[in-house]
Order: structure tokens, then C-alpha cells, then sequence
């Protein structure tokens, strides 16, 4: 954001469907399209970051097709911000588990960053799991490069299940893409460009099973 300029509300218009807003790498809150104003105002020169977030699609009716993405545009008060610049986050290149393996780690700040964050978890008796992040936020766990879907703190859901043929005996990969920081706390490790949670993971079997276990500690990619 150009300046200098006085402190003043940053809004954003068209906001499809939900947006992490960090100003100069500190994290300033989240927006929705109901409410897509910055409750904190913010003064130029500033970095603003927004990471944009869908949160599904319809099928019918007028919104059928809609884009997703910031489709109105960025506001410093009244003005638009120009020379906004945007690209796609493409978790696909995460199917490539070998690659992402061999991307070295790195220390992580201790306020955490949005991205890839990932651990080991040692298991005995593999079998139908859960896996739990406590202190987590928002965002996408995989374990051995296998998708398990999106973890979001809201809830309802708690656990996300884990197939039983993905864990091996001993020691499982696991990532998370964390929308804000890490998704528990302590230590970590992080790698070039991702980023993401710390401390504690906890795979578990359902109640009616025997449950492995294994604390997790992380690094960010």
C-alpha cells in the first residue's frame, strides 16, 4: 500500500469467500464477505497480504459460477488500491510426496506464518485413525502425502479420519497448510516459502478401537 498516508479502514469489495489479512507480516485479522472491513485501521507505507480462501461453490441459481477471489477490488478508506497482485496457491504440487520430503526445513518465527508446517508422528498398531490438532485454526492436513481435507476450529468437527491403510508402524509424515500460524504450539521448523502449525498432533483410533498415539513436533517448509 503506497503512502505515506493517514491511518484509515482497509475494506475489501467482491471478497469471495474469506480472507487472513497480514499488514507487514503481523497478523491482522480475518474478513468475510459480510464482513469485509478491517476492524483495526491501517496507515501507508504498509504490506498488506490477503490470503483468499474458498469456501465451496453452488450448483444452481444466480450465483452459479461465481468467481472466487477479491473480484471488487481493495480500498484505503475511499481509494483503490492499485497494482494489487495475485496468484493461484496450488496444492496439487503437494501430490508429489518425494519433492515436498526433500525441501529442507527451517526455524520458525515464533508468531507462526500462514503455509506448510510439517512433522513426524510415530505409530504402533496402524489401523483406522483419527488425527486431532489441538490449538489449531484453519487449514489442509495430509499424512504420508495423503489428503485427509480442510480442519477449521469452528467446528463442528473435531477429528479428521484417518484410512487405515495410509499409517505404516512407526513413523508417519505429516503436513498441515495453516491459514494462521501453527496449528499447536511449541517448537517448530519450517521450509522455504511454506509455513504453518507446531507442537502436538494426536492420531487416535475411534472410540471403539485401540488407539495409537504420537506427539508430533513440527517444521515449517
Amino acid at each position: 500500500m503506497p503512502g505515506p498516508r493517514r491511518t484509515y479502514p482497509l475494506t475489501v469489495r467482491g471478497l469471495r469467500d474469506l480472507a487472513v489479512v497480514y499488514v507487514d507480516g503481523e497478523w491482522a485479522g480475518v474478513l468475510t464477505e459480510d464482513d469485509a472491513c478491517l476492524k483495526e485501521p491501517i496507515a501507508g507505507y504498509a504490506r498488506v497480504e490477503l490470503w483468499v480462501e474458498s469456501l465451496g461453490r453452488v450448483d444452481y441459481g444466480p450465483r452459479l459460477g461465481e468467481p472466487k477471489r477479491t473480484t471488487g477490488g481493495v480500498l484505503h478508506e475511499r481509494q483503490y488500491l492499485h497494482d494489487v497482485r495475485a496468484r493461484g496457491l496450488r496444492l496439487e504440487a503437494l501430490d508429489d510426496f518425494e519433492k515436498v520430503r526433500a525441501v529442507p526445513s527451517w526455524e520458525l518465527p515464533q508468531d507462526g506464518a500462514p503455509g506448510l508446517y510439517r512433522g513426524t508422528v510415530t505409530v504402533r498398531g496402524a489401523g483406522d485413525a483419527c488425527l486431532e490438532l489441538p490449538g489449531r485454526t484453519r487449514g489442509f492436513a495430509w499424512i504420508n502425502g495423503f489428503g485427509l481435507g480442510r480442519y477449521w476450529s469452528t467446528g463442528p468437527q473435531r477429528s479428521l479420519h484417518v484410512p487405515g491403510p495410509v499409517l505404516r508402524e512407526g513413523g508417519n509424515e505429516v503436513w498441515c497448510w495453516s491459514w494462521r500460524g501453527r496449528p499447536g504450539r511449541g517448537p517448530a521448523r519450517r521450509v522455504p516459502r511454506c509455513s504453518g502449525p507446531s507442537d502436538v498432533l494426536l492420531v487416535r483410533r475411534p472410540p471403539r478401537g485401540r488407539s495409537p498415539r504420537g506427539l508430533c513436533p513440527w517444521r515449517r517448509c
